[in-house]
């Protein structure tokens, strides 16, 4: 539970501590104070963080048993905190939350985490520009479509030559929600339309692949998208991280086929079935996360190969779905890192790439398995 109000801060300002989290806090909730030291839900730590610098802390639970739940203050900097099964929520300087006993949770600084921050986004997008790249992919859960909006309209290139692609919030399960946002997106970016428009995920985050698969919400959401393309607002509609059934869904029920299917696709985490599904349906795939967010940079199968070819482990990993007939979406505010990516102009052997094709498939994504698609659950 996310609170923003003054009494809140003051009072666990007042009676937080950093580490260790020792000392506890009376916490105001609505028009009366919770006391956890005579509340009989249990006792409540208070305690403070700093985001300033980019650390996070791993999955972890306050148990009943030792001291129940948790008061965080944060005192500096920008945050996110997540409960598990949950969307993450953003937090900055004055947010509190009421994190309950026996809940596995973690927190960090948003400048360790997926996305790119939003004052940091318009700088990133016209250091890319200057490099040479042209698709420019954002989100609406990623916080940073203003900054993008800034980047690409400060970036010196004319906007015909750009292709910029957001998403639907995968929470947004109405037509009216869909177009609402669709509507935002534009505002927040100060954009006329968009090149591209994509449903984020067949589920909302909280129930990503369980038994509910929103087939007939996601019909709605797809005539938001087909709305807003026949009135000049996004040019090409597809989806993301959407399985075989889901596009079928689709494809049933539809006046504009899905253009595009954005799946986690690299080395080691390959669905060939979805993929030639893709391209018997026209459906182009785009892969985001080519380098599995940095784990594949530890793979030696990976790095030995690339070393055949002269070139880096991530390189390898970018040309890898290009040969797939994939676009590969790799991201980073780093400019050498940009440049790095961009110079895959070689071919990787046939023979190499079925080695590639089977790699064995991976088995954890460090800290980053708190995002449902790399949890371990079935994947597009």
């Amino acid at each position: 539970m996310k609170y923003e109000n003054k009494e809140a801060f003051e009072q666990v300002n007042m009676f937080g501590t950093g580490t260790p989290n020792t000392a506890y806090a009376k916490f105001f909730i609505g028009d009366s104070f919770l006391n956890p030291l005579t509340d009989p839900k249990g006792s409540l730590f208070a305690a403070k963080v700093n985001f300033e610098p980019a650390r996070r802390n791993n999955w972890h639970i306050h148990h009943a048993t030792s001291g129940g739940g948790q008061l965080l203050l944060c005192t500096a900097g920008e945050g996110w905190y997540q409960e598990e099964g949950k969307d993450a929520v953003s937090l900055h300087e004055g947010s509190v939350i009421m994190i309950p006993a026996n809940v596995k949770h973690w927190h960090g600084a948003k400048k360790d985490s997926w996305f790119i921050d939003d004052d940091q986004a318009a700088e990133a997008v016209r250091t890319a520009v200057k490099l040479g790249y042209r698709l420019i992919d954002t989100a609406q859960a990623y916080g940073n479509e203003r900054g993008v909006g800034e980047g690409v309209r400060t970036c010196g290139v004319p906007r015909e030559e750009l292709f910029v692609a957001s998403k639907v919030a995968a929470e947004l399960k109405t037509y009216d929600e869909a177009k609402k946002s669709i509507d935002e997106t534009l505002e927040k970016t100060g954009l006329d339309y968009l090149d591209q428009m994509i449903i984020h995920s067949p589920q909302p985050w909280n129930q990503f692949r369980v038994e509910k698969r929103y087939f007939e919400e996601n019909k709605a959401v797809w005539r938001a998208l087909e709305d807003a393309q026949s009135e000049g607002k996004v040019r090409v509609i597809g989806v993301s991280n959407f399985l075989r059934d889901d596009l079928e869904n689709l494809l049933s029920d539809c006046r504009v086929k899905p253009m595009v299917n954005q799946i986690l696709l690299h080395i080691s985490n390959t669905d060939l079935a979805l993929l030639d599904y893709c391209h018997e349906q026209g459906i182009q795939v785009e892969a985001y996360s080519p380098i599995a967010h940095g784990e594949a940079l530890k793979n030696p199968a990976i790095a030995e190969m690339a070393k055949k070819y002269g070139i880096n482990a991530a390189q390898l990993c970018i040309r890898y779905v290009i040969e797939l007939g994939a676009v590969a979406l790799p991201k980073t505010a780093n400019p050498d890192h940009m440049a790095s990516n961009a110079a895959v102009d070689f071919t990787i052997l046939s023979e190499d790439m079925e080695t590639l094709k089977h790699t064995d498939r991976i088995a954890d994504y460090g800290e980053f398995n708190i995002f449902p698609v790399f949890s371990g659950k079935p994947l597009a």
